[in-house]
């Protein structure tokens, strides 16, 4: 049920950040994302059943987990690499590495299907 809440959020986030893309306000799109990314972190580390004590080097953390996405810190980084520069892109990116853990969690949850 957490799961299904987090990533809920998580594609709420990606919506504000989608709809301010084109808007010339990287700052409200990068936040967006940044929240998005960290209910990610928090969804995965739930699946793998660790403790998330800080962001700090959370990231790099979940390559290491048995479930995750694959090349998941180089994605995150890419995301917040195109952030400022090019919105639309690291949303498109955010859009798909969400996809990707939805697909880890769905074996155990098919309401996730029906998220977008």
């Amino acid at each position: 049920m957490m799961d299904t809440m987090l990533i809920l959020f998580c594609v709420m986030r990606k919506m504000f950040a989608e709809s301010n893309a084109e808007k010339n306000d990287v700052y409200y799109v990068t936040a967006h994302i940044v929240r998005a990314i960290s209910a990610l972190n928090q969804v995965l580390f739930a699946v793998n059943e660790e403790y998330c004590l800080n962001e700090k080097k959370a990231v790099g953390m979940i390559d290491r987990f048995n479930t995750h996405p694959l090349d998941y810190k180089d994605k995150v980084n890419s995301i917040f690499a195109a952030a400022g520069t090019e919105s639309a892109n690291a949303c498109i990116q955010l859009r798909r590495l969400i996809n990707e853990v939805k697909c880890l969690l769905l074996n155990g949850n098919p309401n996730l299907s029906e998220i977008d």
